[in-house]
C-alpha cells in the first residue's frame, strides 16, 4: 500500500521531484479512513491541516458567495487530492468538499509533516510549491502585523516616480557642469563648480532614491497600509485602515505616459475624516485593484460561510438523534489540600495553626517604589482591558524646566547667603524660600498637570482625557472603536525618529471627529495595539451576532414544535 500511495503523491506537483525513498517514507505517514454520502471533509470558514487524497470513491467542492449563494467549484476523484495549502498557510478553508459516495480518504496532518521535514530537511529543498503558496511565504512581514495576518500585496512606487524625482538634481548637475565649461579659463572656479555639481547633484540624486525606496504600499487580508518615510527630515508617516471599512476604490491614469508603461493612483476611499488613502505611482494598479475586491469578497463569503457552518450545528443538534445517552454528571467534590510539614502529610480541610499561611508583609521598599511611581510613571500602563499611554517625558521637561530653574536658583542663593555668612532671619531668606516655594508649587503644578493628560483604550473604546490639578477642569473625548476608519502614524524629525516618539491620528465616522494622540512613545506601536482591539471587537461582535441568530432560530424552532405539538393534540 505504501507504494501505492507514493505513486499517488508522485501525481502531486508539490511532492512530484522527491526521490523514491523519500516518498515511500512520506507516503507512511498518510492515515486512511472510510467516509459515507454526504460527510464533509472541510467546511467552507473553517481551517484545515490536512493534505487529503481521494483514493476511492466520489466528492464535490463548492463554496459559498457573499450572497450566501452555493456554486461548485470542481468534481473529485479517485487520486484527486486537495490541501496543500493546508499544510503550509493557516487560512480558513475557502470550500466545503462533501463526501457524495462512499469512499476512501487518505490524509496527511501537517504535524506529520513539519516532523517530516525537520528530520530531513534537505527533503524541503525539492518541494516544487505552488506560485501562489510559494508568493505567500517569501512575503514580507511587518512587526505591526497581527497573529494570522499575511501580506497580499507589496510595491514601491513605479520606477517613474523615481525617473521624475532624479530630474531636478539631473538638472542641477547640468546647470553646474555647463557653466564651469563656459568658464574654464578662470582660475580654479570650473573645479570648483564640476565638485558642486557632484555633490549637490549627486547627493541630492541619494536623498531623492532613499525617498523614493522607503516609501511604499502594503495590502494584507486585514488592512490597506501606506507608508512614507520624508528625507532629509527622516519624517515617518504611516497610514492604514482596515479592510472592512473600505468603501470605494478609484483608479486613475494621468496621460499617456501612465497609459502606455501601466502605472497610475488608487484612491482607496473609506468613511474617515480625511477620506481616503491614495497609492501614488502605483505599477499595473489594476492587479491591486483586483485583490482588494477579492479580498472584500472572499471576507464576505468567509463570514456567510461560518454563519452556516453555525447554523446547520445548531439544526443538527436540535433535529438528530443522539446515539449515545448523555451520561449523568455529578459534580465532585474537590479532594482535601494537603499540607506538608515535614514527613507528615494532613489531609484536612484546614492546616494547623503553626502551618496556616501568613499575610505577606509589606516591605518597606515595595512602598517607596509605588510613591515614586507616582512621580515616575510607566508611559504605558494596562489594568485589566485599559491601556493608559502617558504622553512623552521630553512634554515634561518643557513644562518643568523653568520652574525646576528657579527651585534651583533660590536653593543655591540661600546656600551662598549662607557661605557669605547672612543672617538666617532676614528678609533675603524669607523671600528665598517664598520663591522656593512657589516655584516648588509651580513644579507640581505642571508635573500634576502632564500626569493627568492621557490617552486610555478600553475594550470597546478610544478616550482622550486632559484634566487640570486639584479637578479644576477635565475634558474628555472618546469615539467607539466600531466608528474608527483608519488610524495614522506619525514620526515629525529626526529628533522624533531619534527617541521614537510622534502622533497617533485616529479619524472615526462619529460626531466626535479625529481624535489625535500627540507625543506618544513609539508611535507606530500603539498604531498597531489599536488596530489589534479593533480586530478583536469586530470578531467578538461576529461571534455574538451569530450566537444571537442561533437562537433566535432555536426561538422559531421551538415555536414551531409548540405549535405542531397543539395541533396534533387537537386531532
Amino acid at each position: 500500500m505504501t507504494e501505492e500511495t507514493a505513486d499517488k503523491l508522485r501525481q502531486i506537483d508539490l511532492f512530484s521531484r522527491l526521490e523514491t525513498g523519500a516518498l515511500r517514507r512520506l507516503a507512511a505517514l498518510f492515515e486512511r479512513a472510510e467516509y459515507s454520502p454526504d460527510d464533509c471533509l472541510t467546511q467552507h470558514g473553517e481551517t484545515s491541516t490536512c493534505l487529503h487524497i481521494l483514493e476511492r470513491g466520489r466528492a464535490t467542492a463548492w463554496r459559498m458567495d457573499s450572497s450566501g449563494v452555493e456554486e461548485p467549484v470542481r468534481d473529485l476523484g479517485p487520486g484527486d487530492s486537495f490541501g496543500v495549502a493546508a499544510l503550509f498557510l493557516d487560512d480558513a478553508s475557502d470550500v466545503t468538499v462533501q463526501i457524495t459516495e462512499n469512499a476512501t480518504v487518505l490524509s496527511l496532518e501537517r504535524s506529520r509533516l513539519d516532523q517530516f521535514l525537520d528530520d530531513f530537511p534537505a527533503v524541503r529543498d525539492s518541494l516544487l510549491f505552488p506560485p501562489a503558496i510559494e508568493e505567500r511565504l517569501s512575503a514580507p512581514q511587518f512587526d505591526w502585523m497581527t497573529a494570522g495576518e499575511y501580506v497580499v500585496f507589496y510595491s514601491t512606487k513605479s520606477h517613474w516616480a523615481l525617473v521624475a524625482a532624479e530630474a531636478a538634481p539631473l538638472f542641477i548637475f547640468l546647470v553646474l557642469t555647463t557653466v564651469a565649461s563656459l568658464t574654464r579659463h578662470i582660475l580654479h572656479l570650473p573645479v570648483i563648480l564640476s565638485a558642486l555639481a557632484v555633490l549637490v547633484g549627486g547627493g541630492l540624486a541619494l536623498i531623492k532614491w532613499l525617498d523614493w525606496r522607503n516609501d511604499y504600499y502594503v495590502v494584507t487580508d486585514k488592512r490597506v497600509v501606506h507608508h512614507e518615510s520624508r528625507l532629509p527630515t527622516l519624517q515617518v508617516t504611516v497610514k492604514q485602515a482596515p479592510l472592512h471599512q473600505v468603501q470605494n476604490v478609484n483608479l486613475l491614469k494621468s496621460g499617456p505616459i501612465a497609459k502606455s508603461f501601466n502605472f497610475g493612483t488608487l484612491d482607496i476611499q473609506t468613511a474617515g475624516v480625511e477620506g481616503s488613502i491614495v497609492f501614488r505611482y502605483l505599477d499595473d494598479p489594476e492587479q491591486c485593484l483586483k485583490l482588494i475586491f477579492d479580498l472584500l469578497e472572499k471576507t464576505c463569503s468567509l463570514e456567510r460561510a461560518v454563519e452556516r457552518v453555525a447554523i446547520r450545528r445548531a439544526m443538527e443538534q436540535r433535529f438528530e438523534p443522539q446515539e449515545k445517552p448523555e451520561k449523568e454528571t455529578r459534580a465532585e467534590t474537590p479532594p482535601p489540600i494537603q499540607y506538608t510539614s515535614g514527613d507528615v502529610v494532613w489531609d484536612i480541610e484546614s492546616p494547623p495553626t503553626e502551618l496556616r499561611e501568613k499575610p505577606e508583609r509589606q516591605s518597606i521598599l515595595v512602598g517607596i517604589a509605588r510613591r515614586i511611581g507616582f512621580f515616575l510613571p510607566r508611559f504605558r500602563e494596562e489594568r485589566g482591558q485599559v491601556v493608559t499611554w502617558h504622553k512623552h517625558p521630553f512634554v515634561l521637561a518643557k513644562a518643568i524646566w523653568t520652574p525646576a530653574l528657579i527651585l534651583v536658583a533660590a536653593l543655591l542663593a540661600g546656600v551662598a547667603w549662607a557661605a557669605i555668612g547672612g543672617q538666617s532671619f532676614s528678609s533675603v531668606v524669607l523671600v528665598l524660600f517664598l520663591i522656593w516655594c512657589l516655584s516648588l508649587f509651580w513644579l507640581l503644578w505642571r508635573y500634576e498637570d502632564w500626569r493627568n493628560d492621557v490617552f486610555q483604550m478600553t475594550a470597546s473604546h478610544i478616550i482622550d482625557i486632559d484634566r487640570l490639578p486639584l479637578g479644576l477642569r477635565e475634558s474628555k473625548r472618546q469615539a467607539s472603536l466600531e466608528q474608527v476608519q483608519n488610524v495614522n502614524a506619525e514620526i515629525p524629525n529626526a529628533w522624533a525618529r531619534l527617541f521614537n516618539y510622534g502622533s497617533v491620528v485616529i479619524e472615526t465616522a462619529g460626531a466626535a471627529g479625529d481624535l489625535t494622540f500627540e507625543w506618544v512613545m513609539r508611535p507606530r506601536a500603539v498604531q498597531a495595539e489599536i488596530f489589534q482591539r479593533m480586530e478583536a471587537l469586530r470578531a467578538t461582535q461576529r461571534a455574538e451576532e451569530t450566537e444571537r441568530r442561533r437562537t433566535e432560530m432555536a426561538d422559531w424552532f421551538s415555536v414551531y414544535d409548540e405549535m405542531k405539538e397543539g395541533s396534533d393534540s387537537q386531532e
